[in-house]
């Protein structure tokens, strides 16, 4: 019998990991555990978690019982996971996973805002929490025993783990991408519904947008007023708004004559592809981190509002890292 694998996740970063980290029988016996997200990607063998709806005692433990049925097929599975999302401590709980990277630096940034130790010292009230949420919630990051092994993709995050003394694997997404078969390329592509990939490479500039009106509650004049003077120094006509998930603002409304990318494929995919740009511009995105070493990073940077400082953290420019 074939090993089975299970990906639980629910961004297209962490899902894009996952499917060049895999080989091509992998991918042909993977279950996927996702959120909303994730849910219009054309997965095979797709299981959408749902919502939990409140955070009070009776709906987590309700939640944990509903993750019952999925947990008794993925314990006889090879875990690859995000593990701090709602759905990932309920499906995991004690089970052996490997963590993957939620975005470039992940664990780094991660670190610095949680640096505190997690504690698995036995009480009666720590036995309580791991029966209402599951017993690796808020020990995320793989900072946990049941935790094998961490996918990670820049140095930062491999000077971490040493550190740490922990188990890690880094890994090269072009070179991954490059490796793969034509079944495993098709493959990917069709997941992220990537067509036309020839007109992309026509764009000298691109723009990594960030969903500052629902994260940061920017008005849309605010959040006009952000990208504005870097579209008119570029001219509309040479960029490429490579939209966020999340991010639902209508830019060839207020900027005519610019090009949006609608597919959910992140930008380390395009790169991976071979697709180059002169000039990256972005809030604090980490997806410039992937670009060519000769691409112009035009950093904003989260520090020029406290609002997305909040939302976001202080983030650092890649070349920081």
């Amino acid at each position: 019998m074939k090993k089975q694998y299970s990906f639980v996740g629910d961004t297209t970063y962490s899902l894009l990991l996952y499917m060049l980290y895999s080989n091509d029988d992998m991918l042909r016996n993977t279950t996927y555990y996702v959120g909303k997200n994730l849910s219009p990607c054309p997965l095979p063998n797709k299981t959408v978690m749902p919502p939990l709806k409140s955070y009070n005692n009776a709906a987590r433990i309700s939640y944990r019982l509903k993750c019952l049925k999925y947990r008794a097929k993925l314990r006889k599975t090879n875990i690859f996971a995000q593990d701090h999302l709602y759905f990932s401590a309920p499906l995991i709980d004690n089970l052996r996973y490997t963590v993957l990277e939620d975005c470039p630096n992940f664990f780094t940034v991660l670190n610095s805002h949680v640096p505190k130790e997690p504690s698995f010292e036995p009480s009666l009230g720590a036995y309580w929490y791991n029966i209402k949420v599951g017993r690796i919630y808020n020990r995320y990051g793989g900072c946990n025993p049941w935790c094998m092994k961490r996918i990670v993709t820049t140095n930062s995050d491999k000077k971490l783990f040493e550190k740490q003394g922990l188990q890690y694997e880094q890994i090269n997404l072009e070179g991954l991408w490059n490796d793969s078969s034509d079944f495993k390329k098709k493959y990917i592509q069709n997941v992220f519904s990537l067509t036309d990939i020839d007109s992309l490479s026509s764009k000298q500039v691109v723009l990594f947008s960030q969903p500052l009106i629902e994260d940061a509650h920017f008005s849309n004049d605010e959040f006009i007023s952000i990208y504005k003077p870097y579209i008119d120094k570029y001219g509309a006509e040479n960029i490429l708004v490579k939209l966020h998930p999340r991010d639902k603002f209508d830019y060839t409304k207020y900027f005519p004559g610019i090009t949006t990318l609608q597919t959910k494929a992140p930008q380390q995919l395009l790169s991976a592809m071979g697709i180059k740009f002169n000039i990256a511009i972005t809030v604090c995105s980490s997806a410039v981190s992937s670009m060519d070493k000769d691409c112009k990073i035009v950093w904003i940077g989260a520090e020029i509002d406290d609002r997305i400082v909040k939302a976001y953290g202080h983030v650092k420019s890649p070349k920081f890292y």
